[in-house]
């Protein structure tokens, strides 16, 4: 019965996420159903682009309340899905084997920052750089004799 969510903060910081740095989902726990047997529970965290999932964590404890992105795994300036599922699943193995499953979702959407340009003035400084430096070498064997 409880409802999967993200924390607040962790809503917020998907929208404009750097997908270069790994990123923690924070989520609630659930509590399995106690009145049937045998229970089996899990959370499923997924993410979707236009073309699939992207990204799967699945088959964690109902007590689990986080989980990493990693690094990379996302695209910059692109626009994403989310679905935490909290699972609820009761087996009958008597004669007839038998299986009951009781999801609750929570679904929403994202996108990644634009990866960052470097700016054009930031160019013109490494060629400069790089020109002073292949200078400097030219010049530095004239200074190094004892010539002056």
């Amino acid at each position: 019965s409880t409802i999967p969510t993200l924390t607040g903060s962790t809503y917020s910081n998907l929208q404009g996420m750097n997908a270069s740095q790994s990123f923690t989902v924070d989520f609630n726990s659930f509590t399995p159903n106690a009145n049937t047997t045998p229970t089996y529970a899990w959370t499923f965290f997924t993410i979707y682009s236009s073309t699939g999932t992207v990204f799967s964590d699945d088959f964690l404890a109902p007590s689990t309340t986080s989980l990493m992105i990693p690094a990379g795994t996302l695209m910059p300036g692109t626009s994403y899905s989310f679905e935490l599922d909290f699972d609820d699943r009761i087996n009958n193995t008597s004669t007839i084997s038998t299986q009951q499953l009781f999801d609750l979702r929570d679904d929403g959407t994202f996108s990644t920052a634009m990866a960052p340009t470097p700016e054009p003035a930031a160019g013109l400084l490494v060629i400069a750089g790089l020109g002073l430096l292949a200078l400097s070498r030219r010049f530095t064997p004239f200074f190094s004799n004892g010539r002056s």
